[in-house]
């Protein structure tokens, strides 16, 4: 097998990488306390929105909404992934094509809703609202990779060898294959960046219009995310079969959802093992 030998991407990078809809990985996946974590996230947003009575009926009946459209768009990918061990190659193609439209459409609902969040709350609470949906995720993930006990440079490593396992790659095909990731990988890295100095800008004297900028700049480096991940396929399609392409994305989000069962598990043993501390101490 054969590894990058550029230098590992940055952690931040990995762990912004991993967090995209982790929760919706989570509610996908069984036993993983759904209504308890969509409750977590619901207090969380009332507390660091500071909703007015006039506001608050308003803003759930949108955000609800919006909710529901993006966890039903991002699901979709399910049905794709489930057809892809019988898939023919005209198949995998179309499948490919129907992922990024996927990840259009989920920017496409970003910016509809958007326009409907800035109609019944400030700019201010919308950019409060979107920085309090990442670090949710964000903190999530923290909880997930502590869990299991890994850090940032073992989990990028289990990560590419996961990957490469999942795709099949010969020792060829990953010479040239992973040069053309990373250099999409670094595209990605710089967009996330913009991103984050996009969120951290909105200071507390920062106006309404300066804010709406920012939403806006945000939108608009998430669009690029998509235009990136097009033209990544397409030359992924030059060196790989359509079948390892689709793998290769499918084990994406196959990895996640390791890593969330691994944690998940260990969290199982260490219950079961308090327990049983708990049980010998009431029996001496």
């Amino acid at each position: 097998m054969i590894f990058r030998k550029q230098k590992m991407r940055t952690w931040i990078h990995v762990l912004l990488l991993m967090i995209s809809n982790i929760t919706v990985v989570l509610a996908q996946d069984e036993d993983t306390g759904e209504d308890r974590v969509q409750s977590a996230k619901v207090a969380l947003i009332t507390r660091r929105l500071n909703l007015t009575t006039e506001q608050s009926s308003p803003f759930w009946a949108v955000y609800d909404e919006f909710d529901k459209e993006r966890k039903d768009n991002i699901r979709s990918l399910n049905k794709l992934k489930d057809r892809l061990p019988i898939a023919s190659d005209d198949e995998l193609k179309a499948a490919l094509k129907q992922m990024i439209e996927v990840r259009q459409k989920d920017v496409s609902i970003e910016r509809e809703y958007l326009n409907k969040f800035t109609k019944v709350i400030t700019s201010r609470q919308t950019a409060d609202l979107y920085k309090v949906e990442f670090e949710f995720q964000k903190a999530i993930w923290d909880r997930v990779v502590k869990g299991s006990g890994k850090n940032g440079e073992s989990l990028e490593s289990e990560r590419v060898a996961f990957l490469t396992n999942k795709m099949k790659l010969t020792a060829e095909q990953a010479k040239q294959f992973w040069p053309v990731y990373n250099e999409f990988e670094k595209e990605k890295e710089q967009s996330q960046q913009l991103a984050l100095q996009a969120r951290n800008s909105i200071k507390s004297g920062s106006s309404e219009e300066e804010i709406k900028n920012v939403l806006k700049q945000l939108i608009e480096l998430r669009q690029k995310e998509v235009d990136t991940m097009r033209r990544q396929v397409d030359k992924f399609l030059k060196i790989l079969s359509s079948r390892q392409v689709a793998m290769f994305y499918k084990g994406e989000i196959d990895f996640r959802r390791k890593i969330i069962r691994e944690w998940r598990e260990q969290r199982r043993e260490r219950i079961d093992n308090m327990g049983g501390r708990r049980q010998q101490f009431r029996d001496h």
